[in-house]
């Protein structure tokens, strides 16, 4: 059903990413919300869980099942997110927990058509600590100048895992 890059986010793990915007979701700071890489829908159920509208979020995802449980959770733009380039869309908040194997390309293409707000993505840390490519040397350049890191180990490898990897 799912491939290899099918790695939900964990609750506990969704409450670490959203729980610094949890107040502007509150207050319907965001018009419209995005995730890129939505799988089965995990980040934004839990930004659904702190008020925000079914009506402001917006997904992509490759997977024709995932998409499947997705069409309950928001509004499907399309299939591959990579192939979005904007359009009448405007995006003020951006959660994704993109592939490992490419989510320096998902930042990257996310930042581009993020009109103003905010972004919170979950990398696998070899993307950031190994920057042996220019699209990796791009996305910690954009986090020097526009954001942070916050190392989450073992977040793939716990008991509640859908899916154990030793990813960071």
């Amino acid at each position: 059903m799912f491939d290899k890059e099918f790695f939900p986010t964990l609750l506990s793990l969704a409450k670490k990413m959203l729980s610094p915007y949890y107040d502007k979701l509150r207050k319907g700071k965001y018009a419209a919300i995005l995730d890129p890489s939505a799988g089965t829908g995990d980040l934004l159920k839990s930004i659904r869980f702190h008020g925000c509208k079914p009506k402001n979020l917006y997904a992509f995802e490759i997977n024709e099942d995932a998409r499947e449980i997705l069409k309950n959770e928001a509004t499907i733009l399309g299939h591959d997110f990579l192939e979005y380039y904007g359009g009448t869309m405007m995006f003020d908040f951006i959660a994704m927990n993109p592939p490992f194997s490419n989510g320096d390309k998902h930042l990257l293409h996310a930042w581009d058509i993020l009109t103003r707000g905010d972004l919170v993505c979950l990398l696998n840390a070899e993307t950031i600590r190994n920057p042996y490519t220019q699209t990796r040397k791009q996305v910690l350049d954009l986090i020097e100048k526009h954001g942070s890191i916050e190392y989450a180990q073992h977040a793939f490898s716990t008991e509640d895992s859908f899916r154990k990897t030793n990813v960071e």
